[in-house]
């Protein structure tokens, strides 16, 4: 775990989402596979795997991600959010019988909220922060689908929804840009020095979290959120 020291009182804790509080189940491969099988492709799961390793890193755009905190690679929507999931859906399993039908079949996949879970511990940790008096933020470079997944999954869960959610997006540039983080300091309403960013990226969590002027905690494996409670909570 690296943190990032602190001076001020935290308001507010914001976690990204994928990888950090969500998790896809079945893992994104394994869905991969079934949809290359279901739509009669011939890739194995190997091929899948090192087609989607080789791609999935690109920007939203098609184009390179620029390690710089603010590029035009960063700039998004929820049209070139889609634009990219068709293209990246059909290079990876470029040879399906239906490649719209496939396409269509993973988005709606991921849309669903039974194809993710929270993590382990988020209950504890949520209420612990919240009984602090903390504020809780959602920073994801993730898409409109999200909403619904994390509504139907806190409800579940028995949850109260958070104070903010913040979408890439919605507010049309990605992590690691700081726009990105100044759009989630103006929801916050505080200084960026009074956010707390957690997440399991180091670029785009951690290094541009800093960057932006918020504090930051990275979650490395094989720490699991729930064992980081201490160290949140004893931040204030």
């Amino acid at each position: 775990m690296t943190t990032q020291q602190h001076t001020e009182a935290i308001a507010w804790v914001a976690f990204d989402a994928v990888g950090t509080i969500l998790h896809p189940v079945p893992k994104v491969l394994d869905v991969y596979h079934a949809a290359a099988v279901q739509f009669d492709s011939r890739l194995t799961k190997l091929e899948v795997a090192q087609r989607l390793k080789r791609h999935m890193h690109r920007g939203p755009d098609a184009s390179h991600i620029s390690t710089s905190f603010e590029h035009d690679d960063h700039v998004t929507s929820e049209a070139i959010e889609f634009a990219y999931w068709r293209n990246l859906v059909n290079v990876v399993l470029n040879d399906t019988t239906d490649p719209e039908g496939c396409f269509e079949f993973l988005w709606q996949h991921f849309a669903s909220p039974v194809a993710w879970v929270l993590a382990d511990g988020l209950n504890d940790i949520f209420s612990e922060l919240k009984t602090k008096g903390l504020k809780l933020a959602i920073a994801s470079n993730f898409d409109g689908r999200l909403r619904t997944v994390l509504a139907t999954l806190f409800d579940q869960a028995g949850l109260a929804a958070p104070d903010a959610i913040v979408i890439s997006s919605e507010v049309g540039v990605r992590k690691p840009d700081k726009r990105f983080y100044d759009a989630l300091v103006q929801v916050c309403g505080v200084s960026p020095d009074r956010v707390l960013m957690v997440g399991d990226d180091l670029v785009n969590d951690y290094d541009a979290a800093i960057h932006a002027g918020l504090k930051s905690l990275l979650l490395t494996s094989p720490l699991t959120i729930d064992t980081l409670l201490p160290q949140l909570t004893d931040r204030q």
